[in-house]
């Protein structure tokens, strides 16, 4: 959509959660036992380096809506991205004269497995400059060039693995950005 905003974040500074699953009794409780980079997960799968970042997007009707819900004398802007494929909103982005500032902190989602809320697995904090959603084709188009779609969507599939609708998205949309339509679905 015309007037949406892009970011790459590098994987490298990104970090998720690594629980165990309790079970007490009559409800299950998740319990963090440590963190491993995204990097790390990208590293696993075998994406180089270059290509170990996530996509956001933040949509211009999201940052219209929260400029209208600040106070409005607040010279703050704060509004929600997304990650660009799954649709995952888990993303702060606080803007500034020099670039903006992205703050990973992944929105509550419900997980039927467990039928709990789950929420902070996911946590990053660096600073971000927008680019351009021609970036954003080009960088797809690489991996597709590549051959590196699968494995960049596996990637994506473990770091949100707690997310099931995130990664049924994730793996719906595969076979769009491996075929001839990707580059539709970006637009």
């Amino acid at each position: 959509m015309i007037g949406d905003k892009f970011y790459f974040v590098d994987a490298k500074d990104i970090e998720q959660s690594i629980l165990i699953c309790k079970n007490n009794g009559y409800e299950k409780t998740f319990q963090s036992i440590g963190r491993k980079t995204a990097n790390e997960i990208f590293t696993l799968n075998d994406i180089p380096l270059e290509y170990q970042k996530i996509v956001l997007r933040s949509s211009v009707s999201k940052r219209i809506k929260s400029r209208i819900t600040d106070k409005v004398l607040s010279k703050q802007n704060n509004y929600y991205a997304e990650e660009y494929i799954s649709g995952f909103s888990f993303c702060e982005v606080v803007q500034s004269g020099k670039g903006d500032m992205v703050s990973l902190i992944n929105s509550p989602f419900y997980d039927e497995q467990s039928k709990q809320w789950l929420f902070n697995y996911i946590s990053c904090m660096c600073n971000v400059r927008s680019i351009s959603s021609s970036s954003i084709i080009s960088f797809f188009t690489e991996l597709k060039n590549n051959k590196l779609i699968d494995a960049y969507f596996k990637s994506l599939c473990d770091l949100f693995e707690l997310n099931k609708s995130s990664v049924d998205v994730l793996n719906g949309r595969l076979d769009d950005f491996k075929y001839s339509g990707y580059q539709k679905v970006l637009k």
